[in-house]
């Protein structure tokens, strides 16, 4: 390997070693989010669980809305945890030199549909307010773009697949 590709990849391996510990810490706030929304649902106390633009007062809330409302914010939590999972796993191939290899490609397409998955968990929280709130909001504004932008992570993968294929098969011809 010549001088300046092993520097690039030297870069790699402790750029993705820091961004690890990122992944790591978000993965940590998230949990404690998901914990302190659930006692707050569970223990009925007031404050608010709010999501983008939209916002639940939990003392306004019905029992079954609750827990309504605890299953999509569970839900919706879980996803981001495993969106942020497959980054720090993908992250973790690059810090060990394993750019282009069949397992980031896995971790690529896994971190696209999850992607899509949170989209789509936009959408519900879209229309959660339709659902539980008395004092139903006149509009609400979705924004696709989570949805698209794993799509096309999703491709993406797919085409490094196809090239990782390609290049192992090229290193075993002579």
């Amino acid at each position: 390997m010549r001088p300046e590709n092993q520097n690039r990849l030297a870069r790699i391996k402790k750029t993705s070693r820091i961004l690890q510990i990122a992944c790591k810490t978000i993965m940590v706030l998230v949990t404690l989010i998901f914990l302190a929304s659930t006692v707050a649902l569970l223990i009925n106390r007031g404050g608010t669980i709010s999501y983008a633009s939209g916002g639940f007062a939990i003392g306004q809330l019905t029992r079954a809305s609750r827990f309504i409302l605890l299953g999509v914010n569970a839900l919706t939590l879980g996803i981001i945890f495993k969106c942020f999972f497959h980054l720090n796993e993908l992250l973790g191939n690059y810090s060990e030199g394993q750019i282009f290899t069949a397992q980031s490609t896995v971790q690529i397409r896994k971190l696209g549909v999850t992607c899509v998955l949170w989209g789509a968990m936009n959408v519900v929280w879209c229309f959660l307010p339709l659902a539980l709130l008395s004092n139903r909001p006149k509009s609400f504004a979705f924004n696709p773009d989570l949805v698209l932008v794993g799509l096309m992570i999703v491709i993406i993968s797919w085409f490094m697949e196809m090239a990782v294929e390609i290049q192992e098969e090229n290193e075993l011809t002579v």
